[in-house]
């Protein structure tokens, strides 16, 4: 592919990997869409690395495709053999489309898949920053409500946290004074919640972390997993509905994406 292909593209050079002979690393594709960043990241066989990044905004054109054909060029597309995908919970639309990027590219190349949620992304990026012990990583949701999940263990194989439950904040809030936390925890905000930080400190004493997904970090799961599968294992990570809800006549479980309501 010529050097203009990416020029609306904005790269950025990983470090490689350094562990493997040109050659033998696996190439690989990584899609994140859970918030209004999106990110496709490229491994290519000399384990070299890049990643591209853009906000997307409400009437812009997704770009995933595009994106992937300037980072690897379309035959080395046609040569994936692993396909790494954020599956959430996060954006109603990002996610389908995500995913849909990630399957048509699994079942073109053959290649492998392997999910990844959005928080154990989150929560890898926290760990990068330094964060310690066990994490209670918060994603937004719909008006007034979060995504909870405890991360049981630094792995990115999906699902590794303990539950992800969608819950009120004023529920939320109230249970920092319960057996919601443990000592050493630490409270991992997306950017999006940045404005809860303090209201959390103070509601908790616990030390807090704000962190962006990254599709960089999605490459841990190679390493991280033996599990593959193919491309129809591709799917939304479901998301608990907290008693709350349940008792407000809730479903008893969704998708985690965010869903209009009357």
């Amino acid at each position: 592919m010529d050097s203009g292909a990416g020029a609306n593209f904005t790269f950025e050079t990983l470090t490689p990997l350094g562990r493997t002979a040109p050659g033998a690393a696996p190439t690989i594709v990584a899609i994140s869409t859970s918030t209004d960043i999106e990110q496709v990241a490229w491994q290519a066989e000399d384990g070299s690395r890049r990643v591209w990044r853009q906000r997307w905004r409400r009437g812009q054109p997704r770009r995933l495709l595009p994106a992937a054909l300037a980072l690897a060029g379309a035959d080395a597309l046609r040569k994936v053999q692993l396909v790494l995908c954020d599956v959430g919970p996060g954006s109603f639309t990002g996610l389908r489309l995500g995913l849909a990027t990630a399957r048509a590219l699994a079942w073109m190349a053959g290649a492998s898949t392997r999910p990844v949620t959005s928080s154990a992304l989150l929560g890898a990026a926290a760990r990068a920053a330094g964060a310690k012990g066990s994490l209670r990583v918060l994603m937004p949701s719909r008006a007034l409500h979060v995504y909870d999940a405890w991360l049981a263990s630094d792995s990115l194989e999906a699902p590794p946290e303990v539950a992800t439950v969608e819950r009120p904040l004023t529920a939320l809030l109230a249970g920092w004074d319960g057996p919601y936390l443990p000592a050493e925890t630490t409270i991992v905000l997306c950017p999006e919640l940045a404005h809860l930080a303090a209201p959390l400190r103070e509601a908790s004493g616990a030390a807090i972390v704000i962190a962006a997904p990254d599709a960089a970090l999605l490459f841990g799961a190679a390493e991280a997993s033996k599990n593959s599968m193919d491309w129809t294992g591709l799917v939304p990570h479901y998301v608990g509905i907290s008693e709350a809800e349940r008792a407000g006549g809730g479903p008893a479980d969704h998708t985690g994406l965010p869903v209009e309501r009357g």
